[in-house]
């Protein structure tokens, strides 16, 4: 199995809290490390000297302006690509509704009480020279868990790419975030926007490097802007969770639109053991969703491995 670690970067930045809709705009440029690779001795801490690099091909990559001249170009690298014949692929439900209108309405299939949804929309809309490429981040809360759902990563309102069998980059992200790790109301609004702020982090970072997301093949490591090493997804950077996997979110359906194929692939948080157990090959991702039994990720989980 090949197994192909990502990296972006974590910021503890806060944005304006305005009744249920939060901004995210105004976020400071960034900087990510990205490597692709196979060694067994793979280092989850970066470059530093007297540390393993991550592998020989390592790059240090700048986030892209995102207020640029031409702000809704977002998919304009996707090269176009005609599907074979006996190219694998999971079952979609087709739909004739298009982009938003398909996601929102697959999304109510799963969330129908509305009323227990939390919006965060960017200050300043992507299509005004805004710097967040996602428009909006719909978060439903459940008995045990917030779901977070994000809209943007696909053609929301039109088709601009030229590849005909997905929609955008073909993947809306989700995670599933444990809910009753907080002190108070406070807090857990506060944790809910960072994790908002990281998956718009997570976009950015697809955008950069033309990235297809794929279930069970991409590890996902969260690294503080002011450090080299990984931390935890929480705002303090304390939590045992220091990166993700990505497996099929169980809930959402595979969407066929108008616009292109849609899938919905779930974050899977895991801790530095399990993350060091993939580097070295112990363990696949698939293997280890497994065996975590669970898609809902929690701060204070204890390593499976």
């Amino acid at each position: 199995m090949k197994i192909s670690t990502k990296i972006f970067v974590s910021a503890a930045v806060m944005g304006q809290i305005c009744l249920w809709t939060f901004a995210m705009d105004d976020i400071a440029s960034e900087t990510v490390h990205s490597a692709t690779g196979t060694s067994s001795s793979d280092s989850a801490y970066g470059t530093e000297e007297g540390e393993e690099t991550l592998n020989a091909g390592v790059s240090r990559l700048s986030f892209f302006d995102f207020k640029s001249n031409y702000p809704n170009s977002k998919f304009a690298n996707i090269a176009p690509r005609e599907q074979k014949e006996d190219e694998g692929t999971t079952v979609a439900k087709e739909t004739h509704r298009y982009g938003i209108d398909a996601i929102e309405n697959e999304v109510k299939r799963i969330h129908p009480l509305w009323e227990n949804a939390r919006y965060y929309t960017p200050k300043t809309a992507w299509e005004s020279g805004g710097t967040e490429p996602l428009e909006q981040i719909s978060i439903h809360k459940e008995e045990d868990y917030f779901h977070f759902i994000t809209y943007g990563l696909t053609e929301l309102h039109d088709k601009e790419s030229k590849d005909q069998t997905k929609s955008g980059f073909g993947t809306e992200l989700t995670l599933k975030l444990k809910r009753g790790e907080y002190k108070n109301q406070s807090e857990e609004r506060k944790e809910l926007l960072y994790i908002a702020l990281l998956l718009q982090k997570f976009a950015k970072y697809i955008i950069q490097e033309n990235s297809i997301v794929k279930p069970y093949e991409d590890t996902y490591l969260v690294k503080a802007s002011s450090s080299r090493k990984n931390i935890g997804i929480d705002i303090a950077g304390t939590s045992n969770i220091v990166a993700f996997i990505t497996v099929p979110d169980k809930d959402l359906q595979s969407l066929d639109t108008p616009y292109g194929r849609v899938d919905f692939i779930a974050l899977i948080g895991i801790t530095k053991k399990e993350l060091q157990a993939i580097r070295n090959r112990k363990i696949t991702e698939k293997e280890l969703y497994e065996k975590l039994g669970t898609d809902v990720t929690s701060y204070r989980r204890k390593s499976v491995i």
